[in-house]
């Protein structure tokens, strides 16, 4: 039988699922719809002079944004590990790590995507893509809990 500090282990772990599938598949639509409007209609603008310039700043930005993105998300989940917490506040702190991460890497994957929608240049999406996979690794799973958290699976039902 699961007490209420379980009860609430397991809103807060099916709570923040809900809210990291809903960012990531926010994003996935927004790209789906764009690949829609490419096929449709074609790019935004035909002849775009700064094309390369823009295509450039995008990798950089991209780059930088999920270096921080992985930076910020290993230093303080070694804090919530580290931390002498409750499990619900060290969940509460790992869901902010989380989705902290999923909004810094989230910018260089949507600019990346108005890129394509103007210029039709399928680089834009690739660097989406990238940005999606890096995500796509920090699914918060029973694992990436027990790890980070530090409870046990008999401990908690999910």
């Amino acid at each position: 039988m699961i007490n209420g500090s379980e009860n609430k282990v397991v809103a807060e772990v099916n709570g923040t699922r809900k809210l990291y599938f809903a960012m990531v598949g926010g994003l996935i639509v927004f790209l789906a719809v764009s690949l829609a409007i490419n096929k449709l209609q074609g790019p935004f603008l035909k002849e775009l002079r700064f094309q390369n310039t823009f295509l450039i700043a995008t990798f950089i930005i991209s780059i930088i944004a999920l270096l921080v993105a992985n930076r910020l998300y290993h230093n303080k989940s070694l804090a919530v590990i580290n931390a002498a917490d409750t499990i619900e506040k060290k969940m509460e702190d790992y869901r902010s790590v989380l989705l902290a991460t999923v909004a810094i890497a989230e910018f260089p994957a949507l600019i990346s995507i108005i890129g394509f929608l103007i210029t039709g240049n399928y680089i834009f999406l690739a660097i989406a893509a990238l940005v999606i996979a890096f995500l796509l690794k920090k699914i918060p799973t029973e694992k990436n809990f027990i790890q980070i958290v530090g409870t046990t699976a008999s401990s908690t039902s999910f």
